[in-house]
């Protein structure tokens, strides 16, 4: 685990500031060597122990000042290193929190979609209704009744585009619940009053395929007499 940035910066801060300490006693040592040896500052060309005693102090302070230089360098490297280190996983880590917040967005938008098309009610175009009344028409036109259960709102818009295209191709409605069943049962119910043929199935078949419906998605049953049940299942 890598220390904390802040106080890697506020470590590294003190050190370049002590380093610009010793850096000036360094530059105080040079200069009171020059002083002593290139000059006549405080006489030390006619008083000998000054020339030596300002070498001396020159000395001891470019040392102190060498001293520091290095101790700020030895302090001064493995903190950037490791704050480099710091600042590189940071970055990683963002990158990796990115890409997570990126999938979670992804996956979110892919359920809202799903859920838009879950919640979308089912329309046919008009190039589709036009095909399955044209399978229709070719069948014997009986009464046709379309139930559907009361709570499901978009199982009645999709019963009442059904009955729409079998209006269309002059099949006649039943009377208002003419066929009703006590068994539940989810997605449409189409009730005839007649034999359904090929042409009736290749016409759900192209209702299904409308609704990218698979071809189990509907039944006939023939045992309910005296008419059929074609069940076309509820929105996929």
């Amino acid at each position: 685990m890598f220390p904390d940035i802040d106080s890697l910066r506020h470590s590294l801060g003190f050190w370049e500031k002590l380093n610009y300490i010793f850096t000036f006693c360094v530059l105080i040592g040079v200069l009171g060597e020059f002083l002593a040896e290139f000059t006549n500052f405080l006489q030390v060309k006619k008083k000998k122990y000054r020339k030596k005693r300002l070498n001396k102090a020159s000395v001891i302070v470019l040392l102190i000042g060498l001293a520091g230089e290095l101790l700020c360098l030895v302090e001064t490297i493995p903190l950037s290193r490791q704050m480099t280190e710091t600042l590189n996983l940071q970055t990683e880590n963002a990158r990796r929190d990115a890409a997570k917040a990126n999938e979670r967005a992804a996956l979110a938008n892919e359920r809202a979609d799903i859920l838009e098309q879950k919640a979308k009610p089912r329309m046919f175009t008009t190039d589709q209704i036009s095909t399955i009344a044209h399978f229709l028409q070719y069948s014997p036109r009986g009464a046709v009744d379309i139930s559907f259960p009361a709570s499901d709102v978009e199982a009645k818009n999709f019963a009442n585009t059904l009955r729409f295209i079998f209006n269309l191709a002059q099949y006649p409605n039943a009377p208002n619940d003419a066929y009703t069943s006590t068994e539940p049962f989810t997605g449409v119910r189409i009730w005839m009053k007649f034999t359904p043929d090929r042409n009736i199935a290749t016409a759900i078949g192209e209702i299904l395929k409308s609704q990218n419906q698979k071809p189990n998605d509907f039944q006939i049953n023939p045992n309910q007499e005296p008419f059929f049940i074609i069940e076309v299942g509820s929105k996929p």
